[in-house]
């Protein structure tokens, strides 16, 4: 059959050559039209539910919104996994559907189902499906930026909301242009509870007053002098004067108004994301979401050239930025492999003509190429397969193999030629005889070239077979070489056998005179003879050379998908739940700052929560900068990409923050395929939050164990904080009230409501009822926030319901409707396959005992036994961490000795349970203190604690204890010695808890306004004689966080030589430093204080805690002072009331002690106190130890190790209590 195709086409040669062109035309159309993306779209078939619930706390949004909508999706045909994520006030529920399922038949479905099941969810709850988008579909975003100042961040918001959003919309390609940052203009209505009771209107009357007084209408038409006149009646709110003139009530024929019982104002709404620019500020700016299967390039072509056409529009100053451009890399990857292409082309080429030594004769095998490659765009272009780096390299690993045939072909055609001319001589060949000679050529060696390119055609079959993400990333590359080749066979035996006929002319030169080619038989011969002659040997040096590749291969680690140089990054850092607004806006301010220091980065562009799309479910905790990197040739010498990440990864260190860095395309697809943002993550799954936090904590713990692991963090599900209404049934029915009346209270009064929007040209803005900020800023205030009752009485909440703080999910995520904690584990300088091998095996061999509630056996870890027994203790009601004391013995080295829990620490939790509550204070103080220098330090360290808990806001000494004891009924010469109080009577040099003191009174006096300011670390300071240095280097840099996290001397020093001698030497004498301790106890030892004006060298000492000796009670004062907004008050025995303490004396400013709140619980965090960070507390402090003095000088090996610390503490009625609490 092959044969009479080569003599068909022979015979028909003009239509062979007019298909030819026809081919190519359209060839080159595929070319020109096929879409063209960087990657393939690895991304499963998704459809996205977004529901909001405004103002719900995540766990209502749970149990009433995507619980429900989960359970339901899971029977939609063709579902394989259903994600639901809750946040506070939304609900994303995800369903990815089988491989094969068409986009638009799932969202059908989708919305089939969703019908059934709105019934059930709240009537506030309002869903919609996200946009017909992939996962990858993130290609273009840009900020507004007014750097005149003439545009706030509500009107930059405005426009892109109302104006540019709509523009970009209709392009061809834009499935969702999504808001990102800026501020939402509100109208604010803050209702006065006074004046609403003292005019007798309740919250629901104003409510339904601004609904009813916000509205238009139409009277249809009058007809006047033949002629329709519409009537329309108007109606709609425009100004704050119009709000304060809408009548609420009429009370002897005088209208109260709104204005009579609210203020009005213009404000920005809550806000769940934030964006900003190059670390100088605040933006609002969008995302170009791409249409699936569209194509990327076309569509940012002509978005860029739409902004471009808008600029114009834009109020003079505003400015359209562009953060982030998928358009570069496409056109960096195609341009490289292009060139490698046509490299190819021409090195095929240039071999050709070598060996056929003949110009002619190379272009005949040379012209299958381009016409196989214009085959196969041709197809890819009816198959809807874009051409990306896959898709092309399946084409260029057939270039190679598809010159085969037209080769052979053509040495054969030579061959034959050459023989006749022999048997021929003098002769010339011409003609059909010509043609007949050619023919017979390609008929002889035809039909096994075309069968031995179909084999190689066909040998990418179970590459078909592959699924999922495999078989989308290796699919095109399989295709487009199954396409190359099959065009190559069909052209060697249909057009190669015409073009070898009309071009290979002239005298054909004899192979034996080709010199390249007699070189390669001499050297090909000799080896042929050999291994012919000695087969058996051949054999086995194969089977040794194959067996020799078994090593390197086990050796050989593994990734999905190659680096790939994007152009581009993401900083994906997460923050501990709980974050402000505020907090999270300064956290991306400062790490952009940090980022844009990096001389290799062009631009910076931050996002912290969510933009305003369904395809972004991120927490406001989560942040998301895109660092836009400048074109290679502009990078500083020798700089590669993996050298730029360690820079930047050393550049931004902020303390809370995990880095993790990767490329944004690879990012989108991990979170496609596993909802996950790093390259490895470990998902937690089961029915109760606190056990799923627990274990995924444990996991975090070893995954920084694990070689190659640069950051591993767990999502926190218990670590929300929440106030919660518990409602008194039957006090509430006494006054006629039922759960709902209270409910609107606190859904409407506490946490406001819009309630309607205004209409202002094509914008729309919210309205918004709410009480006033300083009624609902503290638990006991909403207790007092008065409630009408239907008959008209007016209590307060606290009367119908209980006001408590307590601990609660900050977000909720599930996997097909199951609660599931996240664990993101970023890699570095492995491969991942390597690394998620070590952290199964780590995970399995550290973890698992913990996941059972087992106690470890003597020889585990001691991080891993404490855990165990904090497990088994929580099960028991007791407190989570019996680790009472974590004794540092060197926290400014980096070297902790901590204690170790045994069976000893489990029954003196068991004593304190069974005496709960009568237990006192200072006996559970005093026998924790009991264990640390018999258990946890050794019986080689001398038995010696003391531990003070006070009051921070009154001074008021909760427990006491000093040790070792003393019995005193029976007080014998042993005894005598222990009757010492080390609390109040003995004085140490403290140490490194002095250092939070130095950084406070630096902030205090402006000598540090910039926290992320560097200072020096890498270097000693010489001072005289002396030399202040570190245990070990903590970089060449640190900023002040990072000095305290790292409790860094050098840094400390430096601070404190710029504050001054007179400052700090003021700032501790205003803390009581350089006079014994005030408390009504006799014994009180008075301070080793430096006398006389202090020197340089005593400045810098004295501000890390050596050099002067004060007592534990001296210290216990001055961080009360540190944390209670700055006031330093005299310790005592004696009961204060609340409203009784002593006025005391300021020392610090009211926000030196809120930051340095902050910082002291970054030390617990991520510092040297970590072991304190007790599940269930908010801890901050800081350790401290200090080399005890000796004769002759200091004792290297005797220590006092010292940790202070700071929690809040809840009162027996469980209710939030305005103090604090010092250890």
């Amino acid at each position: 059959m092959i044969a009479a195709l080569i003599r068909w086409s022979v015979a028909n040669r003009f239509l062979v050559v007019l298909a030819t062109l026809f081919l190519a035309a359209a060839g080159l159309w595929g070319v020109r039209t096929t879409p063209v993306d960087a990657l393939p779209d690895l991304s499963d078939v998704q459809v996205i539910i977004r529901t909001t619930l405004p103002g719900q706390a995540p766990q209502i949004v749970e149990n009433q919104v995507t619980y429900p909508l989960a359970t339901t999706m899971l029977s939609v045909p063709g579902a394989k996994t259903v994600r639901g994520f809750s946040f506070f006030g939304d609900s994303f529920v995800y369903i990815l559907f089988d491989d094969g399922t068409d986009l638009y038949w799932a969202r059908s479905r989708v919305l089939e189902y969703l019908n059934q099941v709105q019934g059930r969810l709240p009537a506030a709850a309002k869903s919609s499906l996200g946009p017909d988008a992939t996962g990858v579909g993130w290609i273009f975003q840009y900020a507004l930026v007014d750097r005149t100042g003439r545009s706030d961040l509500s009107q930059l918001r405005a426009l892109q909301d109302w104006f540019l959003k709509y523009e970009l919309k209709g392009l061809p390609g834009v499935a969702e242009v999504a808001t990102v940052g800026g501020m939402n203009r509100q109208y604010q209505v803050v209702l006065d509870p006074l004046k609403l009771a003292a005019y007798g209107v309740t919250h629901a009357q104003v409510r339904e007053a601004l609904m009813a007084g916000n509205q238009e209408a139409g009277g249809s038409v009058l007809e006047l002098a033949e002629a329709e006149y519409m009537v329309r009646a108007s109606g709609y709110l425009k100004t704050l004067d119009d709000f304060r003139a809408v009548p609420l009530a009429a009370r002897g024929g005088i209208p109260v108004k709104l204005g009579d019982v609210a203020t009005v104002q213009v404000g920005p709404e809550m806000r769940r994301g934030i964006a900003e620019l190059d670390g100088e500020g605040e933006v609002a700016g969008g995302v170009v979401v791409l249409r699936s299967g569209a194509n990327p390039q076309q569509t940012i072509a002509a978005v860029k050239a739409k902004l471009a056409d808008l600029q114009g529009s834009l109020p003079q100053g505003v400015e359209v930025v562009t953060t982030y451009d998928r358009s570069a890399l496409i056109e960096r990857a195609i341009d490289n492999l292009s060139a490698k292409l046509i490299e190819e082309f021409i090195v095929v080429a240039a071999v050709c003509a070598i060996f056929l030594w003949h110009l002619r004769s190379a272009l005949v095998a040379i012209i299958a190429l381009p016409l196989g490659v214009m085959a196969a765009f041709l197809i890819m272009r009816w198959q809807g397969i874009n051409a990306n780096i896959m898709s092309l390299g399946g084409i260029a690993i057939a270039i190679g193999a598809m010159v085969d045939a037209a080769v052979v072909m053509i040495e054969n055609a030579h061959k034959k030629l050459e023989a006749w001319q022999h048997a021929h001589p003098g002769e010339s060949l011409v003609g059909e005889a010509r043609w007949k000679v050619i023919t017979e050529a390609a008929e002889e060696v035809g039909p096994a070239l075309f069968f031995s390119l179909l084999i190689i055609t066909l040998s990418f079959i179970p590459v078909f077979t592959l699924e999922a993400q495999e078989g989308r990333l290796f699919g095109p590359l399989a295709f487009t070489k199954t396409y190359a080749m099959a065009a190559a066979a069909a052209l060697s035996v249909t057009l190669i056998p015409v073009l070898m006929g009309a071009w290979i002319r002239g005298r054909i030169p004899d192979e034996q005179r080709n010199p390249i080619t007699r070189v390669l038989i001499a050297i090909y011969r000799p080896a042929l003879e050999w291994v012919l002659r000695w087969p058996k040997a051949t054999l086995v040096i194969a089977v040794v050379l194959a067996a020799s590749t078994a090593w390197p291969l086990s050796r050989l680690g593994g990734e999905f998908l190659p680096r790939l140089d994007e152009g581009d990054l993401l900083y994906m850092p997460s923050a501990l739940p709980g974050l402000s607004a505020q907090k999270a806006t300064e956290l991306l301010q400062i790490t952009n700052r940090m980022i844009k220091t990096v001389p290799e980065v062009e631009r910076v562009f931050g996002k912290a929560g969510r933009a305003e799309t369904a395809t972004d479910p991120a927490p406001l905790e989560m942040f998301e900068t895109t660092v836009k990197l400048k074109p290679r040739e502009q990078w500083r010498p020798g700089m590669t990409p993996d050298q730029l990440v360690e820079e930047l990864d050393s550049a931004v260190k902020v303390p809370g923050l995990a880095n993790i860095w990767i490329p944004p395309i690879r990012n989108r697809i991990d979170m496609l395929a596993t909802g996950i943002k790093s390259p490895i993550g470990v998902k937690v799954t089961g029915s109760d939050l606190t056990t799923i936090d627990r274990i995924a904590q444990g996991v975090e713990r070893v995954a920084k164990t694990v070689p190659g692991v640069s950051s591993a963090l767990a999502e926190r599900l218990t670590g929300g904080r929440y106030i919660d209404v518990q409602i008194d049934r039957a006090a509430a029915a006494r006054y006629g009230l039922n759960i709902a009346d209270v409910q609107a209270v606190v859904s409407g009064a506490i946490g406001g409501e819009n309630v309607a929007e205004t209409v202002e040209g094509l914008a729309r803005f919210p309205i918004n009822l709410r009480y006033p900020r300083e009624w609902r800023d503290t638990p006991e205030r909403l207790a007092a926030l008065p409630v009408l009752t239907p008959m008209g009485q007016q209590i307060t909440l606290g009367t119908v319901a209980k006001i408590v703080v307590a601990d609660g999910p900050p977000m909720l995520k599930s996997e097909n409707a199951r609660p599931s904690g996240w664990v993101y584990v970023d890699v570095r300088g492995r491969d991942l396959a390597s690394v998620a091998a070590d952290l199964r095996a780590a995970v399995a061999r550290e973890v698992s005992r913990v996941l059972r509630g087992e106690l470890c056996p003597a020889d585990c870890d001691d991080e891993v036994q404490a855990t165990a027994i904090s497990a088994w203790l929580s099960g028991r009601g007791l407190p989570r961490d019996p680790r009472v004391a974590h004794v540092e013995l060197d926290a400014d080295s980096g070297r902790v000795v901590h204690a170790v829990v045994d069976d000893h620490a489990v029954r003196i939790a068991s004593r304190i349970d069974a005496a709960v509550p009568s237990l006192r204070a200072t006996s559970v103080l005093d026998e924790v203190l009991a264990v640390i220098p018999k258990r946890a330090i050794g019986e080689r360290m001398e038995a010696g604690a003391a531990g003070i808990v006070l009051d921070v806001d009154t001074g008021e000494v909760l427990a006491l204890a000093s040790l070792p004891s003393f019995n005193p009924n029976l007080i014998d010469r042993a005894g005598e010695a222990n009757i010492f109080n080390r609390v109040t009577n003995q004085v140490y040099e403290l140490g490194s808890t002095f250092k939070p003191i130095t950084i406070a009174a630096a902030i205090d006096a402006g000598t540090v306004t910039d926290l992320s300011r560097r200072y020096q670390s890498n270097r000693p300071l010489q001072i005289g004689g002396f030399e202040i240095h570190d245990s070990h280097s903590f970089g060449a840099s640190l900023n002040v966080p990072e000095a305290l996290v790292h409790s860094s001397n050098i840094v400390t020093a430096q601070v404190a030589d710029e504050l001054g001698a007179a400052r700090l030497n003021a700032t501790m004498q205003a803390l009581g430093m350089n006079e014994r301790p005030h408390i009504e106890l006799p014994a009180r030892g008075f301070p080793l204080w430096p006398r006389g004006d202090w020197s340089r060298i005593t400045t810098m000492t004295v501000s890390y805690g050596h050099g002067i000796a004060v007592t534990p009670l001296h210290l216990a004062s001055a961080y009360a002072a540190l944390v209670n907004g700055g006031i330093w008050r005299p310790v005592t025995l004696l009961r204060v009331q609340p409203g009784t303490e002593v006025a005391g004396r300021r020392v610090f400013k009211a926000s030196t002690s809120a930051r340095m709140r902050q910082l002291l619980r970054m030390i617990v965090v991520d510092g040297t106190g970590r072991k304190a960070d007790a599940p269930g507390y908010r801890i901050g402090g800081k350790t401290g130890s200090a080399e005890k003095p000796g004769a002759g000088g200091y004792r290297r090996t005797s220590l006092v190790a010292t940790f202070a610390a700071a929690f809040l503490a809840l009162s027996s009625a469980d209710k939030l209590k305005d103090r604090k609490s010092v250890v």
